[in-house]
C-alpha cells in the first residue's frame, strides 16, 4: 500500500490549524504508510501549519514512519525554510520536479 497523500491549496494558517490538524490524525490513522502533504497550491502558509506537520512527523517516527512534502509553493518552502522544516521536502521537488 502506497503513503496517504494529503492536497493543500490556498491559505492555511492559526484560523484553519485545526481542520489540517484532523486531516493529518485521519491520515496517520488510516494504515503503516507515510504520509505525503501536496503544497504546490498553497498561497499562504503560516508557523501553526508548519506546527502541524512537526507534530505529526514526531507521531509518526515513533511508528517508523515520515512526512514528506511534496512540490512546495515559494510562499510554502519560505515558511518551511526559515523554520527549519526544509528537510522535509522530498529532493526532487526541493530540485524544481514539480507536480
Amino acid at each position: 500500500m502506497g503513503p496517504t497523500t494529503i492536497c493543500l491549496s490556498g491559505e492555511h494558517d492559526a484560523f484553519n490549524a485545526d481542520v489540517f490538524s484532523a486531516a493529518m490524525a485521519r491520515a496517520m490513522a488510516t494504515g503503516e504508510a507515510d504520509v505525503v502533504v501536496e503544497l504546490h497550491e498553497v498561497e499562504f502558509m503560516a508557523v501553526a501549519t508548519v506546527g502541524v506537520i512537526l507534530r505529526a512527523r514526531a507521531i509518526l517516527r515513533l511508528q517508523s514512519r515520515s512526512v514528506v512534502l511534496r512540490s512546495p509553493s515559494p510562499c510554502a518552502q519560505r515558511v518551511l525554510s526559515l523554520c527549519g522544516a526544509a528537510d522535509l521536502v522530498e529532493r526532487s521537488a526541493a530540485a524544481g520536479g514539480g507536480p
